[in-house]
């Protein structure tokens, strides 16, 4: 008696491991496809690597957490409640890397219900949809700008970086954190990529940060993108 529960125990597993498998590996040639879609339609923007591989690892955890929760519906509720509790520090500025965001969680969502025609189909489908659209210039700007990269030295983690970033959203047309590290002190240094508005010259813009940095921040180099 024993010994059948035990073969239908490990039957179970097999079966459950292979599915768990078959799932993540959907999950990851899908979201790397779609990692593939961000960079040929980025190529003349500037944009982080890391972004790449953080859309691959976050398909593959909802994928895992689908898989977790399978059916059942109180599970459901319990991460929609874990998630809401989470705050994000770095913002996304551009609405297109939001859009991404939400498009490989939404593959992860789908491999981890196996639903994998749905994940294969919506895949391709919005894929060559952003394909097309940066072929055609759909998303560009009718005037390009000269794009620029701010590095600052923040001093204190939370109030530097909320300063520099507050006075960005008031002095230029469009930012992002283009790189973070560390320096051998380990304070963070934080490379962003700027627009200037066109009716502000570079001396000016530069003139105001110098001005306004203070204990929190310090600006370290000002070049061209």
């Amino acid at each position: 008696m024993h010994s059948v529960e035990t073969i239908k125990l490990l039957e179970s597993f097999r079966f459950g491991v292979r599915e768990a498998l078959l799932s993540l590996s959907a999950t990851a040639a899908l979201s790397l496809f779609v990692a593939w879609v961000y960079h040929i339609t980025h190529r003349k923007k500037k944009y982080s690597k890391e972004f790449l591989q953080t859309l691959v690892f976050i398909s593959a955890v909802v994928a895992s957490v689908m898989l977790v929760i399978g059916n059942n519906l109180a599970g459901a509720f319990g991460l929609i409640g874990a998630v809401s509790i989470i705050r994000f520090r770095t913002k996304v500025k551009n609405p297109q890397d939001t859009a991404y965001i939400f498009f490989v969680m939404a593959v992860g969502v789908a491999c981890g219900f196996k639903y994998y025609y749905v994940a294969l189909v919506s895949t391709i489908f919005i894929g060559t949809m952003l394909i097309i659209f940066s072929k055609l210039n759909f998303t560009e700007e009718e005037v390009s700008r000269k794009s620029h990269i701010l590095r600052i030295l923040v001093n204190d983690l939370n109030e530097g970086k909320a300063a520099i970033e507050k006075l960005l959203d008031a002095e230029v047309e469009w930012w992002d954190i283009y790189q973070l590290k560390t320096d051998k002190h380990d304070k963070l240094v934080v490379d962003y990529i700027i627009n200037l508005k066109t009716n502000t010259p570079v001396k000016v813009f530069l003139d105001f940060v110098f001005n306004k940095a203070e204990s929190f921040f310090t600006v370290m180099e000002f070049k061209d993108a």
